[in-house]
């Protein structure tokens, strides 16, 4: 309890804040305001004068900071306003029906629509994004050679040009805030389809056997991580960014080209520069206030609630409807069976077999044959490029048959089971891990055997040999993580262990987007 307290401690600790964002802004914005103001008044022109290269060059440098300045407190306003808020994680939620197992619910049609249009939405927000994208790109290239062939006719008509190019600056501003609401978008899709498919889990002896098959490709605990750098949306924003800034600092030289004065002169091209970046890192700043997940502090009902109509099966009587309820874990307390007599009837290499005479707490007395098995390790190795597991295939005497399995092994008198989890890996595949995480641990079949296999999550792979358990390993095979489950579901992966490294591991793992 201890460790899953600190564990759920560190997380909270890593999740990130819109508030260094805020306080960016809000600094950056009082800032140019104040210089901006300052600028305009005669006094600390001609004292700063000297430093732009001229007095007269205050001038348009500080109407374009005016105009930076009522773009920066907008930004502020709507970044302040309305942050990004996801809704908490769906928890189990199991219907309870009353009477006989009836064939053909309608919920399992309605589960259906619902998780393919949450899909669909999902894939949508990533094609308008596009559009959006080259919307803008069509307007600024359009506006931006508008302006260079006007000017270049008619130079007395430059001060027309100003606006046009800030126009310009505010649309795609107006694009970022349609890429960002995209973004969340995107979002709620994907938590949807959690909801849909923790309920599907929960609930699936209600359902026919192959309904909604394609749910469980689907990663219900993957969060949907709004703010994660490194794609389209991210990229897409900085494309917008940079364009918005190329239009505004435009705006800034044709000032002073109207006003007859040189901006490029040391000092006020310093100035006109730091005007760019203020404004390119308050795109940024504003996807991230916009975007940062803001904990939801909202705790779920802990009530009964009758579920919706559409739920039950058309063929129920009235009077059964079903209810949902939230499920909770309880630890086991049934006491423990008192042994009368143990003896050994086998020891072999791997395991001893013994028989207990024991009686349990109603008095009833009965024999239990045991098989004692030492400790074993089991590797879900996982490689990120290429989203796939190391599987081995071994022939298995036991069952007559190759099976595909995770890599796994016993651990050694004295060892750590990480140390086996590495030396198994390396000696069955021929990759070493950079990184080594303990998922949990799990009896094989308590009924007969103390078994207890490790978990772990083998990431960071790189092949350092080829396979060194060649009397045991036939063959090594790289499965796509989507392919693994699927295999999972039409029993070509039938190795418990396997299949439990699998799930466990494809819970862990982040959603691929």
């Amino acid at each position: 309890m201890a460790t899953t307290s600190s564990a759920a401690a560190n997380e909270q600790k890593r999740q990130p804040s819109v508030w260094p964002a805020r306080i960016w802004l809000a600094s950056v914005t009082g800032g140019i305001a104040a210089s901006s103001v300052a600028l305009l008044m005669p006094g600390v022109n001609m004292l700063v004068g000297p430093l732009l290269g001229s007095a007269a060059n205050a001038q348009p440098l500080a109407e374009s900071g005016l105009f930076l300045t009522v773009a920066l407190c907008i930004a502020l306003v709507l970044g302040w306003r309305d942050p990004y808020k996801p809704e908490d994680l769906p928890s189990a939620v199991r219907v309870i029906i009353a009477g006989p197992r009836r064939e053909g619910l309608a919920a399992e049609k309605i589960l259906e629509e619902e998780f393919e249009y949450a899909g669909k939405t999902a894939e949508q927000a990533m094609e308008h994004r596009m559009t959006i994208v080259n919307f803008y790109l069509l307007i600024a290239g359009g506006a931006g050679s508008g302006v260079v062939a006007l000017i270049s006719s008619r130079p007395t008509v430059a001060v027309a040009a100003v606006p046009l190019l800030w126009i310009v600056a505010l649309v795609g501003g107006l694009n970022l805030l349609q890429l960002i609401a995209l973004r969340r978008a995107w979002a709620g899709s994907a938590m949807e389809m959690n909801y849909i498919k923790e309920f599907f889990v929960a609930n699936s002896d209600l359902f026919e056997k192959d309904a909604l098959s394609g749910a469980f490709l689907w990663k219900p605990r993957g969060i949907p991580q709004t703010h994660r750098r490194g794609n389209v949306f991210y990229y897409s924003a900085i494309l917008l960014a940079l364009l918005n800034t190329a239009a505004f600092v435009g705006g800034i030289f044709i000032l002073g080209l109207n006003a007859n004065v040189n901006l490029t002169l040391p000092g006020s091209a310093v100035y006109a520069v730091l005007l760019a970046v203020a404004f390119f890192q308050a795109h940024m700043w504003l996807y991230d206030m916009l975007l940062i997940p803001v904990p939801n502090k909202q705790q779920p009902a802990q009530v009964v609630a009758q579920a919706p109509q559409e739920l039950v099966p058309q063929a129920m009587e009235a009077h059964a409807l079903p209810t949902v309820r939230r499920t909770s874990y309880t630890p086991p307390t049934a006491p423990p069976n008192t042994v009368l007599a143990s003896r050994e009837v086998f020891h072999g290499k791997l395991l001893t077999v013994r028989v207990d005479d024991i009686r349990q707490p109603d008095g009833h007395e009965s024999v239990r044959e045991i098989v004692q098995h030492g400790p074993a390790v089991v590797i879900a190795a996982y490689l990120e490029d290429s989203d796939e597991f190391l599987c081995i295939e071994q022939y298995r005497d036991a069952v007559g048959r190759a099976l595909l399995e995770l890599p796994a092994g016993m651990v050694d008198q004295g060892e750590e089971p990480a140390a086996a989890a590495h030396r198994e890996l390396r000696e069955e595949t021929g990759y070493e891990a950079g990184s080594l995480r303990f998922l949990g641990s799990f009896y094989t079949s308590p009924g007969f055997t103390d078994e207890q296999l490790h978990l772990f999550l083998a990431t960071q792979l790189r092949q350092i040999s080829g396979i060194q358990d060649t009397h045991e390993v036939a063959a090594l095979h790289r499965i796509g993580r989507a392919d693994a489950l699927q295999q999972i579901k039409q029993r070509q992966i039938t190795d418990g262990k396997s299949i439990i490294g699998l799930l466990w591991a494809d819970r862990e793992l982040p959603t691929r987007v």
